[in-house]
């Protein structure tokens, strides 16, 4: 007699099938997660901001009732590394003279402090004047100090042109504007993007912006140059400040009118204006002990400076 084929013994091999699935999903499932975990510190950090942009909840806060002129705003505690209060601080926006910030952080990183800078003509052909003279010899480090203080449109030309001198007598491919923006790439800043070191708008129609990016980027840029060159973004809270050169002295005062007069002492402070961009400015600051920094975009030309004060009030 036959008997039938017995179909409850399993196929010898299905336990390691099995395993060989399971080894493929946790696969799947890890290493996307690895390579995403590999991102710079500041990449993660700027993540990390994203997340709670979306996620923070105002209501019951000393800011729920506050009122800005500025349609974008970034409040971040330094010490705690939290988001204190924002508005709309993800959105690109343009950020005017706050691109000044990236040309003197990107001279400083490339050139030595001391690197003699010479005035030429061709320097001065920018909007505005702040008093550079032709054959005038600045040391780097003054006059990017200088061109924060005062915003100076001639200063960020002249570096821009002695940095591409450096990197063509180096052999760099790369020019200094380039060279910016790579800079904040690698940095994890992803919304910075500059067209020009002055931040000016790039036509006499003033609806082309030349430098853009979130006020939470430019915020966190802002506060990574400020702990690399302290000496130098700290002198930016000077309400008033005097350069000598060989041939002139500059007694300049500092385009942040706040500075001597608001509630707690600016360390570190860019101001920025465009008929694009609206009023700008970033600053930082210790409120009742701890470090904050505090960014305000597409405001009035007068309107930024409220709106900060009034930001510092409800913090102080």
């Amino acid at each position: 007699m036959k008997h039938k084929e017995n179909f409850s013994h399993t196929n010898p091999y299905t336990p390691l099938i099995i395993a060989l699935i399971f080894f493929a999903l946790v696969l799947a499932l890890v290493v996307p997660s690895f390579q995403n975990s590999k991102k710079t510190s500041l990449e993660a950090s700027a993540t990390l901001s994203s997340i709670a942009l979306r996620d923070f909840d105002f209501s019951h806060s000393p800011f729920e009732s506050i009122v800005l002129n500025a349609d974008i705003a970034y409040v971040r505690n330094i010490e705690t590394e939290k988001v204190v209060f924002h508005k709309n601080a993800d959105l690109v926006s343009p950020l005017a003279s706050l691109a000044k910030l990236v040309t003197a952080y990107t001279a400083l990183e490339i050139l030595d402090r001391e690197y003699e800078v010479v005035i030429q003509e061709s320097d001065l052909v920018a909007v505005g004047d702040h008093g550079l003279l032709v054959g005038e010899r600045w040391k780097l480090e003054d006059l990017v100090v200088f061109m924060l203080i005062t915003s100076s449109n001639d200063s960020a030309l002249a570096i821009e042109r002695i940095a591409n001198e450096y990197l063509k007598n180096n052999s760099s491919t790369e020019t200094f504007l380039s060279l910016m923006n790579s800079t904040v790439q690698n940095l994890g800043f992803e919304t910075l993007s500059f067209k020009n070191t002055s931040g000016l708008d790039l036509n006499s129609a003033n609806v082309d912006p030349s430098a853009i990016g979130s006020a939470q980027d430019i915020s966190l840029f802002f506060l990574h140059a400020y702990k690399t060159y302290p000496d130098i973004f700290t002198a930016t809270s000077q309400s008033r400040s005097t350069f000598q050169t060989d041939i002139k002295t500059h007694n300049v005062e500092n385009t942040n009118i706040l500075l001597g007069f608001s509630r707690s002492q600016a360390t570190g402070s860019k101001t920025g204006y465009t008929r694009t961009a609206g009023g700008n400015l970033a600053i930082i600051s210790p409120i009742q002990g701890q470090m904050h920094i505090i960014t305000v975009l597409k405001s009035t030309r007068d309107g930024r400076f409220s709106d900060v004060e009034e930001l510092l009030q409800t913090l102080d």
